[in-house]
């Protein structure tokens, strides 16, 4: 039998190694997110600045030009969210908005595809309510 090429332990230190990062960086960035469902689980994070895309889309890029803070954006894996999330990065970067796309890098690693399904996923890797306890979520 051929072994594991991932551990389970290895993925939860990793989702909260990176709720950690994104929660300390949104103090200085504002959080682009893709649906409310992604935003809420955001919050439910203790994460600041969290917006949600509205439309049309021209006027959200300029709601997020005036407050003058560089983005992290995120959006889910999947290919229609994939066309709005460069539409959207490129509206922003032609207003000259820094936009950090590298804490998006975590929804190819795992096998859920929505960031409002990691959490699910983080406690269906916990398991048992002992390390439920242990999670900062």
């Amino acid at each position: 039998m051929p072994r594991m090429l991932t551990s389970k332990v290895g993925d939860i230190d990793k989702l909260v190694h990176w709720m950690d990062h994104v929660r300390k960086a949104s103090k200085k960035f504002l959080i682009v997110c893709q649906h409310k469902k992604d935003r809420d689980f955001m919050r439910s994070l203790k994460c600041k600045n969290v917006l949600y895309v509205m439309e049309p889309m021209v006027d959200f890029v300029d709601l997020v030009v005036w407050t003058e803070k560089p983005v992290i954006l995120l959006f889910d894996g999947d290919r229609n969210s994939n066309s709005k999330f460069m539409k959207l990065k490129s509206f922003l970067q032609q207003r000259g908005v820094k936009v950090n796309t590298g804490f998006r890098k975590i929804i190819f690693t795992m096998p859920c595809r929505s960031f409002s399904g990691l959490l699910k996923y983080l406690h269906q890797l916990a398991g048992s309510e002992r390390v439920h306890s242990g999670l900062p979520v």
